[in-house]
C-alpha cells in the first residue's frame, strides 16, 4: 500500500477506540458493512440522478467516515456532497470509483476472521 496515501489516520482510531485493537476492528467492520450499503445507494443515485438521495448518502458518508478517521472518503464524500448541492453528476462516479478503492483498502486492514 502506498504510504502516502493511507485510508485511515490510525492515530484517530486508536484513540477513538481507547488503544484497543478489538474494539478498532469492530469499529471498522461496522463501517465497511455500512459503507457497502451506503455505496450502492450512491450509485443508484447517481444513475437516476436523485440529488437529494446523492446528497443524503454522500453526507453520512462524510460522517461516518470521520467517526473512523477515513480521511480521504470525507474529502471525497464532502466533494459529491457539492456535486448533489449543485445538481451536478459529471464526476461523481469518479469520486465513488476513489470511495470504492479506499473501502477497498480499508477492509484489507481488517483481520481475517474477524
Amino acid at each position: 500500500m502506498n504510504p502516502t496515501h493511507l485510508p485511515l489516520d490510525w492515530t484517530f482510531l486508536n484513540i477513538l477506540a481507547e488503544e484497543d485493537p478489538q474494539f478498532a476492528q469492530e469499529l471498522l467492520k461496522i463501517y465497511c458493512e455500512d459503507g457497502q450499503v451506503c455505496m450502492q445507494r450512491l450509485i443508484q443515485a447517481i444513475e437516476i440522478q436523485d440529488y437529494n438521495l446523492l446528497y443524503s448518502m454522500a453526507h453520512y458518508l462524510t460522517g461516518a467516515s470521520s467517526n473512523v478517521g477515513a480521511i480521504h472518503i470525507v474529502t471525497y464524500a464532502r466533494k459529491l456532497e457539492e456535486l448533489a448541492h449543485k445538481k451536478e453528476i459529471s464526476n461523481a462516479m469518479d469520486l465513488v470509483k476513489l470511495i470504492q478503492s479506499d473501502f477497498q483498502k480499508i477492509q484489507e486492514l481488517l483481520i481475517p476472521g474477524f
